[in-house]
């Protein structure tokens, strides 16, 4: 009977108890008895997986289409910056990043988030776009506000990172509270920037130039390569490129700016009131014919401020600034109106904003060094005139404040052996001879100074140098008393050019401290004594030269004069805790 069973099991496919069946024979046995309702099973669980896959891929590609939307439609506010404190957290501050996020709000559509703070500078190009997609937003808004003479002036730039565009400045110029300012000129520029209906097509501006338009920007990027040689001979040139440029389009206004730049720079080597008028007419066009453009602004700056009017000059600076914030120029000429006024601490911090904008090795290291330097930090100063020096070998400007800087460290030989070997290197240039003059008649040879410095008593501007600042005429009187000869005329020549310059900057630490050498070597104690009391009180830095100028002998003795020494290297040591508690503050 058992067998009889097996072998019915057999024949119907079915397990049999003579021999246990492996599980797997078993299973394929049970779908041979059920192929249909197994096969039916298998293709409704296939088709369930497909199911489960496709829904889950179409679920992510939902999400992802949202998210891109989501980023497109989002705008980020960074935190305002009030140029008045240089920082996002005043209340003027406050107030305008709260204006603007309720001018975003206005624009419907637009998602809107707000960082917690800027970066500085504002990355470029690839950076930028990265900058974008960790905030999670297209767009952003970034602004500076700042008070001055005619009210608040609050400057906004919209920036688009998947394009790497950014739109024209708006300008709100206003004295009413920004609670009450109409809002409506930003929102406009919001909707019509992040709309893409309202969008131009890249390639419009581009096919709207003609071909003179585009044969004059040539020129113009020649000029500008030129003018970042930053070498005398270069000047020449540039300036020709830029007139080749005028010539196609008369107004152009990167040709104007970039020849009041090249003619700012010229004036340094000769006739400079007739060059700067020339600069600043050329760079005044430029602002007409482009009113929203930075390097008229920039060009203005440098201007005033090598004329001595720091006032008008860090007006146009911080205009410049306003107008493109990235631009490491910009914040350079903020420096050097802050430099004329004597405020070394704040030019150090606008130079260093410049070098953070500029990824050019050495970058503005050598005006670094110049404002650490006039601080009293020599070992800084000395660091950052040898990082100029080793990129730009070719140029005699580091080695130049080198041997000034030596001089004031109190190593005059090294100071004599620096400017000695220059002065073979560069015999003919007129900057070289006059430093080279001044570091002979302070520490050196005095026959020598006497030669170098007798080439240069016609001179409009008397000779005086950039560095341990004397007139050529002061020196000789100076050297002529020495030998008892009468050196007055010499003395009272240096001394009319003195007022005749400080007429016009009465506030210059250079002239004071000038007159005050002249009044010394006079006999006219009183006087000098009153004029360096000025020349420290509006540049501390002149202490530094008290120490070793000659023309000061008979000063030294005098209470006042010791008391002033103490006063100006005092106010130089707090210049320089501040630049220190600025620079080691955690960042927000």
């Amino acid at each position: 009977r058992a067998l009889a069973e097996d072998i019915e099991h057999w024949l119907r496919g079915e397990p049999i108890v003579a021999r246990p069946t492996p599980a797997v024979a078993r299973a394929w046995k049970f779908v041979r008895r059920h192929s249909a309702i197994v096969g039916v099973t298998v293709l409704c669980v296939v088709l369930g997986l497909i199911g489960v896959t496709l829904n889950h891929f179409r679920q992510r590609t939902v999400e992802k289409l949202s998210a891109a939307t989501a980023y497109d439609r989002t705008i980020c506010i960074l935190p305002v910056e009030d140029l008045n404190t240089m920082d996002t957290t005043s209340l003027l501050a406050l107030e305008a990043t709260r204006y603007c996020e309720q001018a975003v709000r206005g624009v419907s559509g637009l998602t809107l988030i707000a960082a917690p703070a800027a970066p500085d500078p504002l990355p470029r190009d690839r950076e930028l776009i990265r900058l974008s997609q960790t905030l999670g937003s297209r767009f952003i808004l970034m602004a500076t506000v700042r008070r001055g003479e005619r009210g608040t002036r609050l400057v906004v730039h919209a920036v688009d990172a998947a394009r790497d565009i950014t739109a024209s400045p708006l300008v709100i110029e206003t004295s009413m509270a920004f609670g009450d300012l109409d809002r409506l000129p930003l929102v406009t520029l919001i909707r019509s920037f992040c709309d893409p209906s309202a969008r131009q097509p890249e390639s419009a501006v581009q096919a709207d130039q003609d071909a003179a338009e585009r044969e004059a920007e040539k020129y113009v990027r020649a000029g500008d390569q030129l003018l970042r040689r930053g070498m005398p001979s270069a000047i020449d040139l540039a300036m020709e490129s830029y007139r080749k440029a005028l010539q196609l389009r008369a107004e152009e206004p990167g040709a104007l700016a970039g020849m009041a730049s090249a003619m700012s720079r010229r004036g340094i080597l000769g006739q400079a009131d007739t060059w700067l008028s020339r600069a600043q007419s050329a760079a005044e066009r430029a602002a007409r014919a482009a009113p929203h453009q930075a390097t008229p602004e920039r060009v203005l700056s440098q201007v005033f401020a090598m004329r001595g009017d720091s006032r008008v000059a860090l007006e146009h600076g911080l205009t410049a600034f306003e107008l493109d914030p990235g631009d490491p120029q910009t914040a350079a000429a903020i420096a050097g109106a802050h430099e004329v006024e004597g405020e070394f601490g704040q030019a150090l911090i606008w130079i260093e904003r410049a070098a953070r904008r500029d990824l050019s090795p050495g970058a503005y290291s050598l005006h670094r060094g110049d404002y650490l330097a006039a601080l009293g930090d020599y070992a800084l100063a000395g660091r950052a005139y040898r990082e100029f020096a080793e990129f730009r070998p070719e140029l005699y400007d580091a080695p130049l404040a080198l041997a000034a800087l030596f001089l004031l460290e109190g190593n005059p030989s090294l100071a004599l052996e620096t400017i000695r070997s220059l002065r073979a290197r560069f015999p003919e240039d007129p900057v070289v001879a006059q430093n080279h003059a001044a570091l002979e008649f302070h520490a050196g040879d005095a026959t020598v100074a006497e030669a170098i410095l007798r080439g240069f008593t016609d001179d409009p501007n008397g000779g005086l140098t950039a560095y341990l600042g004397i007139r050529a005429a002061s020196a000789l009187g100076c050297l002529a008393l020495r030998r008892h000869e009468d050196g007055h005329p010499w003395i009272e020549q240096a001394l009319a050019l003195d007022r005749l310059q400080l007429e016009s900057d009465p506030d210059n630490d250079v002239l004071l401290y000038e007159m005050a050498a002249n009044l010394a070597m006079l006999g006219r104690g009183r006087e000098a004594l009153g004029n360096l009391r000025a020349a420290v009180e509006r540049g501390p830095s002149v202490c530094q030269m008290m120490r070793l100028d000659r023309r000061l002998e008979t000063l030294r003795t005098q209470p006042e004069f010791v008391r002033l020494l103490e006063v100006g290297e005092e106010r130089l040591k707090e210049m320089r805790d501040h630049i220190k508690q600025r620079t080691s503050a955690p960042k927000p």
